[in-house]
């Protein structure tokens, strides 16, 4: 054998040794970031859309321009970060009832809610590794959270285990015309952190029953208000529909629909009595809106 395919053997047997082991942790991206207006409830979250090997996290950091800074200390599965998220909460955030649990805790007013500067370990190598912004780009109103683009969302923070806050009631809701003839509707509800989403179920009056069969539906929605448009029911002459707006946690478990006359909860023909649409496989009645 010539020295040369020796050597090429043993760069191949090499290769074949390392490449498994290889790991990193600079494609997490600065995603989301939510305060109430106190600053003791915040969170930040990272996302990785396609990495898989993005891992070693024991020795990074993520801090703001407020001089706060907190430490990962610990470092993922191999081969397990393609599509997930990283939860870094503050403790307030933590001890909210069925909060999913952070992987890293923070202390509180760990960033500036009227402007800041948001740094992963990385920064200033790779733009998504800061997030900065000004004056009345974070909302504060315990609903919405702030995405990378500064744009306003409804709050679905989520953890590497991919949990979230589950889906409260969507309750107080307030109906208006957009146009005389009803075909457009405003639309607003009391909101709470935990409704990640919502959408809207319709039927007509011989549905309502000890099951409620659907006409129809709207998918998300967003957060209170929302402007219906497209898809309202137009009912016959003389006659009506009934809708219900369903908080759901924007994957695939909507909240409560309400109790009918005998303090039962409604039930839809969906799996575990869910409405069965918008993705829609289940069902948690278990939460309400707080104050």
């Amino acid at each position: 054998m010539s020295r040369y395919l020796r050597a090429t053997g043993l760069f191949a047997v090499f290769a074949l040794i390392v490449t498994p082991g290889w790991s990193a942790s600079h494609l997490w991206e600065l995603n989301e970031l939510f305060s109430s207006p106190d600053g003791t409830i915040q969170y930040i979250e990272l996302y990785n859309p396609i990495a898989a090997n993005e891992t070693s996290l024991a020795t990074k950091w993520i801090k703001s321009n407020l001089n706060m800074s907190a430490d990962f200390g610990f470092n993922l599965p191999p081969d397990s970060t393609t599509d997930k998220y990283l939860l870094i909460a503050t403790s307030g955030f933590a001890s909210l009832p069925g909060a999913p649990q952070p992987d890293v805790i923070i202390g509180s007013d760990f960033f500036e809610t009227g402007g800041d500067e948001i740094h992963y370990w990385t920064y200033p190598n790779f733009p998504w590794t800061m997030l900065t912004f000004g004056p009345g780009d974070l909302p504060t109103d315990d609903v919405h959270s702030m995405n990378r683009d500064l744009n306003s969302e409804c709050a679905t923070p989520t953890n590497f285990a991919g949990d979230r806050l589950p889906p409260t009631d969507a309750s107080g809701l307030v109906v208006g015309k957009l146009v005389p003839n009803g075909s457009r509707l405003s639309l607003s509800w009391n909101d709470c952190l935990g409704s990640g989403d919502h959408h809207i179920v319709h039927g007509v009056p011989s549905d309502l029953g000890g099951t409620y069969v659907l006409s129809g539906s709207t998918c998300d929605v967003g957060c209170s208000p929302y402007n219906w448009t497209s898809g309202v029911p137009a009912p016959a002459s003389g006659a009506w529909v009934w809708f219900l707006v369903l908080a759901d946690d924007d994957s695939t478990t909507e909240g409560s629909w309400g109790t009918d006359s005998n303090g039962g909860e409604r039930i839809g023909a969906g799996p575990g009595g869910s409405s069965g649409v918008c993705s829609i496989t289940a069902k948690n009645a278990s939460t309400a809106c707080g104050p």
